[in-house]
């Protein structure tokens, strides 16, 4: 809407009438002025430094929040009809290069959040790409400039050297198919593949896949544009507002450094993604920030982190996985995942003991040789990532009381740091194997937190050695309850997230019912520590078996599996051939 704005002669004219009416006062002519110097395009801002996630599909909303996460204020805003993918595909890269944030029009209900924004950011022109509706905001004083089609006539609206760029290739066999940084086709993609079976979407030549977002192969595209290169793609409507006043001259945006945006990739992010790279933001395109090896890599030294989209997780999660991704730390077989597509082939012992078990046969260089032997024969048994592990017991269950009275020793933590550590230079993973006594889990493992802040070293907890305040080792089979199992679990949780690393395994052994007391009630629900019932049986095969079963009922949801393989104790012992036949195939195998 427009509104009439009084001209300056007019109030010319009023001041004299007054100074008439009080008889006689002689005025100077009005002062005339050069017109006002040239300000910023717009200005920017840093957002706070603890990762913030926008988690959202609604195009619109997508773009004004990154507005206002990045901009402060802004001479020129871009402009793009928020039901038209290709013009605001093209209306973000034409914000990229001139420094600009980009808003959407025609949201249902939007047109006061969106003028407000345009109050906030002081913005005295808009450049408009495509059948930008101004009905819903008061455009009074704002100059009108549609982008021209052709990229020089656009540069020289802008004052800006331009380059034309393709949109993505809509005549390939699947014009929706896009790499993306988590090295397979993107779970948008197939949504909206799924949407043209049913009818539910639309896809032309504007690469348009659903209404009101755009293709997502121009999201990855906004991502990597290059200093001036504009999208060469047509909005689907050629009708565009009428052009009212002159863009004034203004100067180049002084961008930002030192700011991420990840992106995971839906395609209603291209407004968005275009204003974060106005800003000066680098964009990562990707959703497996802990899964995918290559996106850590591109997220190593990430400061300042902002998140876009539903599949980043909750904001805890993403907060934690986007800084733990920027150290550039990864485990043992690729990136910050414990499991997903990795099975473990650990050795089970103590350093210095060769009694129990075959970790502790040989010094530190040939322990790290013989878990990779141990290690490789599965290599041929499964397309997974085979990762050699080493299974510490750091605190010893002891038949004598000490001086505590509880019936365990704690080895020093140094003790441990040279094999932790040609572990982690071998790309091994190390768990350490508690056996508290009468001591509480959680109270040893607190005295070993110099080697938890290893990002390869995790825990295992074995019942068979707690023993209760009045029980002594072999007289009974030890126990713990699930509230004990639950506050480990909790305290690495927040191990992991205060010290940013990736995820810690959680052993927990066991080889008869009783040895994990209300085992329904494990909390498995943790991201940061996924957990594993280790069955520790031993004996005959058939002995082993029903020990398997046994320990697998009624266990709680979301745990993994662990085998043990004894290399005196079982008769026979299985070949790995015969040990990745148990089904369900353990993740975690160890030998003892």
């Amino acid at each position: 809407m427009r509104r009439h704005v009084p001209h300056t002669a007019a109030l010319a004219g009023a001041v004299i009438a007054l100074a008439g009416c009080t008889g006689g006062m002689e005025l100077d002519p009005m002062p005339t002025s050069d017109p006002p110097p040239p300000r910023a395009i717009a200005t920017v801002e840093a957002p706070p430094e603890d990762p913030a996630l926008v988690a959202s599909q609604d195009p619109a909303e997508l773009a004004l929040r990154t507005s206002e996460t990045y901009f402060a204020s802004a001479q020129t805003v871009i402009l793009a009809p928020v039901d038209d993918p290709a013009a605001t595909a093209r209306a973000a890269s034409i914000a990229v290069a001139a420094g600009a944030p980009v808003l959407l029009t025609g949201d249902p209900g939007g047109g006061a959040a969106l003028e407000a924004e345009l109050i906030r950011l002081s913005t005295g022109s808009v450049v408009t790409v495509g059948a930008v509706s101004l009905e819903e905001f008061d455009d009074t004083g704002l100059t009108i400039a549609p982008a021209p089609q052709d990229v020089d006539e656009l540069g020289e609206l802008l004052e800006l050297d331009l380059q034309a760029l393709p949109g993505p290739d809509q005549d390939s066999e699947d014009p929706d198919e896009t790499d993306t940084a988590d090295g397979a086709e993107s779970d948008e993609d197939a949504d909206a593949d799924e949407g043209d079976e049913s009818g539910d979407g639309e896809s032309g030549d504007d690469g348009a896949t659903d209404e009101g977002a755009a293709d997502p192969g121009y999201v990855q595209m906004l991502a990597d544009l290059e200093p001036g290169q504009v999208l060469d793609v047509e909005p689907a409507d050629s009708e565009t507002p009428d052009a009212e006043g002159e863009l004034r001259q203004t100067l180049p945006t002084e961008r930002l450094s030192d700011q991420t945006l990840i992106a995971d990739g839906h395609p209603a992010q291209a407004g968005a993604v275009g204003t974060a790279r106005a800003a000066g933001a680098q964009v990562v395109v990707g959703s497996d920030l802990a899964g995918s090896p290559e996106l850590i890599d591109q997220l190593e030294g990430a400061q300042n982190i902002i998140g876009l989209g539903e599949e980043l997780g909750d904001e805890d999660t993403f907060a934690w996985q986007a800084l733990t991704a920027a150290t550039g730390v990864q485990l043992p077989g690729g990136g910050q995942h414990v499991f997903g597509d990795k099975r473990y082939i650990a050795l089970y012992g103590h350093p210095r003991t060769p009694a129990m078990g075959v970790l502790g046969e040989q010094g530190t260089e040939e322990t790290i040789e013989v878990a990779e032997d141990y290690a490789e024969p599965y290599r041929d048994l499964t397309d997974e990532q085979v990762v050699p592990a080493l299974e510490i017991i750091v605190t010893v269950a002891t038949g004598a009381e000490g001086e505590e009275g509880n019936y365990t020793q704690a080895w020093p933590a140094e003790t441990f740091e040279p094999l932790i550590e040609a572990a982690q230079e071998a790309g091994q993973y190390v768990v350490l194997d508690f056996q508290p006594g009468r001591q509480h889990f959680l109270d040893q493992i607190r005295q070993y937190e110099d080697l938890l802040a290893y990002p390869h070293v995790g825990v295992a907890l074995d019942p068979e050695w707690r023993l209760g305040p009045d029980q002594q080792h072999l007289n009974q089979i030890g126990q713990v309850d699930a509230e004990e199992i639950n506050e480990v679990s909790a305290y690495l949780a927040d191990f992991v997230v205060e010290h940013n690393l990736p995820q810690k395994m959680l052993v927990l052994h066991q080889f008869q019912q009783r040895m994990i007391l209300d085992r329904e009630d494990v909390n498995t629900s943790r991201p940061q520590v996924p957990i594993l019932i280790h069955a520790d049986g031993q004996g005959s095969q058939s002995a082993k078996q029903d020990t398997w079963d046994n320990v697998r009922q009624d266990a709680p949801e979301a745990a993994r599996w662990g085998w043990k393989n004894f290399i005196d104790e079982d008769t026979p012992m299985l070949t790995p051939e015969e040990t990745y036949e148990v089904e369900p195939l353990p993740e975690f195998v160890s030998y003892q």
